[in-house]
C-alpha cells in the first residue's frame, strides 16, 4: 500500500467497531444486514442501479430526503448503506444530518455516539464520531436535536469536514439521512456540498403536489437520483410539523 492507502487504512481501523444483534436489526428494521426479509432484494436492486448511476456519473454523495415525515427516509438511508456496504470494492459512509430529530443511533443501537455538530465543526478524531459495522460501513450519528441545524449545514467548516472525511476514511459512497425537504430549509443549506438526491414517498402518505413543490426547489441545485416509494405509517399526524426533542 502506499502511504495515503496506509493513512486510511489506519484511520479505518481505528474506528470502534459496531456489533449489531439480530434483535437490533429486528428493532431497527435493519432488514438489509441479516437479510432474513425477503424485501432485502429491493435494497438489492435499489444498490446496484444506485452503484451504476454514481459511477456513470463520478457522483459519491446522496443525500436522502423525503417530502414530509413518516415516509420512511432513515429506513431507507439505513438499509441502502448496509446493502451497498456489502461490496466488497465500496467503502461507504453513513451520516445522521438529521439534525432536529437524529433517529441512526436508535436504529442501529448506539449508545452515546456523542454530539455530531462537533464532527461537523472539524474536531479531530473521526474515531470519537463514528463506529464501524462490518468491513466497509462507517456510521455518524448524533444525540441531540440542534436548534441551529440550518446554519450548521451551511458553514464552510461542514463542506470542509465532509471533504475531510471521505479523505482520511477513504470513503467511495457517503450518504447523508436529512430532515425532511418541506419541513425545513435544511436541504437546501446542504445542496451545494452533495452530488446527488434521493427522495423517499410514503405510500399513502406523500401527495403529487408535494412531490412538485420538491421538485421545484430542487430544480437547478442538485440532481435527482430517483424517487423511492416506500410504504410508512401514521399517514396523517402532524404532516409539516419537524421540530425538536419530544417531538
Amino acid at each position: 500500500m502506499t502511504g495515503g492507502e496506509d493513512d486510511r487504512a489506519a484511520a479505518w481501523a481505528a474506528l470502534p467497531a459496531l456489533a449489531l444483534s439480530e434483535r437490533q436489526s429486528d428493532r431497527g428494521r435493519l432488514i438489509s444486514h441479516s437479510r432474513l426479509d425477503p424485501a432485502h432484494g429491493a435494497f438489492d436492486m435499489m444498490r446496484t442501479r444506485v452503484a451504476q448511476a454514481l459511477a456513470d456519473r463520478g457522483w459519491s454523495r446522496i443525500a436522502v430526503t423525503s417530502p414530509t415525515k413518516n415516509c420512511g427516509k432513515t429506513f431507507v438511508s439505513a438499509n441502502l448503506a448496509l446493502s451497498l456496504a456489502r461490496r466488497r470494492s465500496l467503502r461507504v459512509g453513513l451520516l445522521d444530518l438529521d439534525l432536529r430529530l437524529p433517529s441512526l443511533a436508535h436504529v442501529f443501537g448506539v449508545t452515546a455516539p456523542g454530539e455530531i455538530g462537533r464532527l461537523l465543526e472539524g474536531e479531530p478524531p473521526l474515531a470519537a464520531h463514528f463506529r464501524r459495522l462490518g468491513e466497509n460501513l462507517a456510521i455518524a450519528c448524533n444525540d441531540r436535536p440542534l436548534p441551529d441545524a440550518a446554519e450548521r449545514l451551511s458553514d464552510p467548516r461542514t463542506a470542509a469536514a465532509f471533504a475531510r472525511i471521505q479523505a482520511e476514511l477513504g470513503l467511495d459512497v457517503m450518504i447523508f439521512d436529512l430532515p425532511p425537504m418541506l419541513a425545513c430549509d435544511d436541504f437546501l443549506a446542504i445542496a451545494p456540498h452533495v452530488d446527488c438526491a434521493l427522495f423517499v414517498a410514503g405510500g399513502g402518505v406523500t401527495r403529487a403536489e408535494e412531490i412538485r413543490r420538491c421538485s421545484k426547489l430542487i430544480e437547478g441545485r442538485t440532481p435527482l437520483l430517483g424517487v423511492i416509494l416506500n410504504r410508512a405509517d401514521d399517514p396523517e399526524v402532524d404532516r409539516y410539523h419537524y421540530g425538536y426533542a419530544g417531538d
